[in-house]
């Protein structure tokens, strides 16, 4: 079916229902049209160019993009069931160490909501949200950007913040550059937020009934580049990069031996010389000048008024943007009144921390040396030791919900997301990097970096004051000790600066970093690449916008159709035979235990499974003389009596058809693979960690497999898994297992799928 026959049938709109045309020209502050103006009231700049189309001329936008609004995107996710029960529910708000609600950005939004327009901020009609922002390259090969403008609801339990129904997409920017002038691009969303936060906004929940409801914005998910666009501050790049503090950098030649230099900032071990800061007076304009201080004193730190002072000595032109550190006040500030500007931009620690910080000490360890030993320098790792680090790639294999398989951090660094930058630091590293192989002083290097992101990207579980203040001192103490040993200047970066500077007040204010990370920010951008497939266009905004509306006009035709699926049980009969069984039926969900068990894709018989299935009668012969009697087996599958047991599992059982094979399950909501799915071969992976007994194992997932009840095919079926266990060699408590096939002379074991089997980091 062709996209156009697709639009008529389920009735979307075009992305040009949602066009908006904007002023951006230079000097002008920036213009959102209406429908009838033709010039910009602020710059006089025409609001079209006319231009020759296929022989006609024709009127185009100098500057446009697409704005679903606010209100559409509140609409959706009041319109999700899963939603609806969890926002402004107890466990969305409750006050726990690391939550936000125990934090102090929360009393004083309390307050200032309810100094500028009366309202309660923690009523249970209100909600708290941040936006999501960033550029994406749509074409990996080209400089073509793309900006887009999320919404994510913190009012939901914290491990479903970045579930797919609670973001929802704003807006898109069009490229193929990113925009100086970001003011008019947001102008739409901002008003709105002040307008439904101040009056409310009338929304249809899942259900039918009505709620006048109250979004507020707490934050904004953004990388530092998209960051410095929207809060004005200075570049990445500038000596005031800082946006929370005065503190400046020095310019250091580069590294690499290129012409002209590098803005860093050092000043964590020896004292920055000749600091200029605000007087203490908010409002007062010049400077005061400071000796022998570091980087976070506090006299450097800007308070609200203190930021919002010298944006207006910006604006007013009373001061150069390159001293103060800014160019103007930010349009978030302007418009909504409760905003703190230290606060609302929020440091993205995925990026800060594992692509900048991390990965910038790594590729330090493995620059270019000479090739003699005794030459190598004392922060780098020499050429024999990247061998051995390269050979222990072949020793890894990793459970399931670790996603991709290990690449080596010599050689394939380079394809590292932040997810496997993530997972070598927490784990991998622990095996890596063992016996000796990093330089004394490197060593201790590496474990305040492991010890510092094991804090920032840890639950909420594992949070409290104590811990927080640690992890900030220990990486202090990361960057004073590189600075005393005189490691390279390209360390010292901006990213470093940040996350010292910062990542501590923002623990105190918003509670703990991990339920703030950016990954939100990143499904959303790979959401608008995947919208758009492999094509090539001119315009791939327009593309991703249709083929979005079009997602959306789907689910709600779904939503609303009246149709109900029969199962193949229901279209078979109820009164089928043993032989009737198709051998391709689909499972149907049940619950054991309390946790969803549901396999997935289609059942085969066991008979065509090859050398495990031969292989399964003793297994199931051991399973039922260990689980005889146990309390866990009897209370899920208690009808499944000792007879019944022997005619299921007796002689013959390879040949009966009432036993399916499956090669894939949902168990939890978390998916598991068999080593018979082809896909295992390249992304998902097939070991899992087993509780079996009191005992932990590592294991092979090879086969599962649904027993149906002869005499009464309404009970529950017996679902097992047939697994190869590995013996584990420990390497680092809690964070790396090494483990080997046993020996051959082991035959598979088999256990009953309840809560014994789990997987964990």
């Amino acid at each position: 079916m062709s996209v156009y026959r697709l639009k008529k049938m389920v009735k979307v709109q075009s992305w040009k229902d949602y066009e908006v045309h904007v002023c951006t020209e230079p000097g002008c502050v920036g213009h959102v049209f209406l429908p009838d103006e033709e010039c910009c009231p602020r710059c006089s700049k025409t609001r079209y160019i006319s231009k020759t189309v296929g022989g006609h001329l024709r009127k185009i936008p100098r500057s446009w993009f697409i704005d679903f609004g606010v209100k559409a995107a509140l609409d959706k996710m009041f319109a999700n069931e899963d939603f609806c029960e969890q926002r402004g529910s107890t466990i969305s708000r409750e006050k726990y160490p690391g939550s936000y609600w125990s934090g102090t950005e929360a009393t004083r939004m309390q307050n200032s909501v309810f100094e500028h327009w009366g309202v309660e901020f923690d009523h249970s009609g209100n909600s708290c949200y941040k936006l999501l922002f960033d550029f994406v390259k749509p074409y990996d090969l080209t400089g073509y950007s793309s900006g887009i403008l999320g919404l994510s609801c913190d009012d939901v339990h914290p491990r479903n913040i970045g579930k797919k129904y609670n973001n929802q997409l704003l807006s898109i920017i069009p490229g193929p550059a990113e925009p100086q002038n970001l003011t008019p691009y947001i102008w739409n969303t901002l008003w709105d937020f002040q307008k439904y936060g101040e009056e409310g906004v009338i929304l249809t929940q899942f259900g039918g009934d009505t709620i006048n409801h109250r979004p507020f914005l707490t934050g904004l998910l953004a990388d530092s580049p998209a960051r410095q666009k929207l809060s004005r501050w200075n570049g990445t790049g500038a000596y005031r990069a800082c946006g929370w503090c005065l503190f400046q950098g020095q310019m250091c030649a580069n590294v690499s031996g290129k012409k002209g230099g590098t803005i860093y900032y050092k000043g964590y071990h020896d004292v920055s010389k000749n600091q200029e800061v605000y007087p203490q007076a908010p409002t007062a304009a010049g400077y005061i000048q400071v000796h022998d201080v570091k980087v976070g004193h506090s006299c450097l730190q800007l308070s609200h008024a203190q930021q919002i002072s010298r944006a207006q000595r910006v604006e007013e032109g009373e001061e150069d943007p390159r001293t103060a550190g800014c160019h103007g006040l930010s349009m978030v500030v302007h418009v909504l009144p409760y905003v703190d500007y230290n606060n609302f931009f929020l440091v993205p620690v995925a990026h800060a921390l594992l692509f900048g910080v991390v990965k910038g000490f790594v590729k330090h360890l493995y620059r270019p040396i000479p090739k003699a030993v005794n030459d190598c320098p004392k922060d780098a790792l020499y050429n024999p030791v990247r061998s051995l680090i390269a050979s222990r790639k072949d020793d890894i294999r990793v459970t399931s919900e670790m996603g991709r398989p290990y690449k080596c951090i010599g050689t394939n660094r380079g394809y590292y997301t932040m997810e496997d930058w993530l997972h070598f630091v927490e784990t991998y590293s622990a095996y890596v990097f063992q016996v000796d192989t990093l330089p004394p002083k490197v060593k201790e290097l590496w474990g305040y970096l492991v010890e510092v992101c094991q804090h920032y990207f840890r639950g909420n579980k594992h949070y409290s004051e104590e811990a927080s203040e640690k992890a900030s001192q220990t990486l202090r103490r990361y960057a004073e000790v590189m600075e005393e040993e005189g490691m390279a200047d390209n360390l010292f970066t901006y990213n470093l600066h940040m996350v010292v500077c910062r990542l501590r007040k923002q623990e105190v204010a918003h509670g703990s970093t991990v339920k703030d990370l950016e990954f939100r920010v990143e499904r959303e951008m790979q959401s608008y690449k995947d919208r758009l497939g492999r094509r090539v266009c001119v315009d791939p905004e327009k593309i991703s916008a249709n083929a979005y509306l079009i997602e959306e006009g789907v689910a709600i035709l779904k939503k609303n159709a009246l149709i109900t699926y029969r199962s193949y049980e229901e279209l078979a009969g109820r009164d089928m035979t043993p032989m009737d069984i198709n051998a391709k039926m689909k499972d149907t969900a049940s619950d054991v235990f309390g946790a969803t068990l549901l396999f997935l894709g289609p059942g085969r018989l066991l008979a065509k499974q090859g050398p495990h299935a031969r292989k399964t009668l003793p297994a199931i012969r051991r399973l039922l003389e260990d689980y005889k009697g146990a309390k866990e087996f009897t209370d899920t599958y208690g009808h499944w009596t000792g007879r019944k047991l022997k005619a299921a599992f007796g002689p013959g059982i390879i040949r009966r058809r009432y036993i399916q094979t499956y090669r894939r399950a949902e168990i939890a909501e978390e998916t598991f693979s068999t080593r018979q799915y082809k896909r295992t071969k390249t992304r998902i992976n097939y070991i899992v960690r087993v509780d079996y007994g009191e005992k932990q194992f590592f294991a092979e997932l090879l086969l599962f497999m649904k027993v149906t009840d002869l005499e009464d095919q309404s009970n529950e079926p017996l679902k097992v898994a047939i697994v190869r266990f590995y013996e584990g060699l420990e390497v680092d408590p809690g964070r790396m297992w090494k483990f080997k096939l046993s020996g051959e002379d082991n035959s598979d074991e088999l256990f009953v799928l309840t809560q014994h089997i789990s997987t964990s980091r």
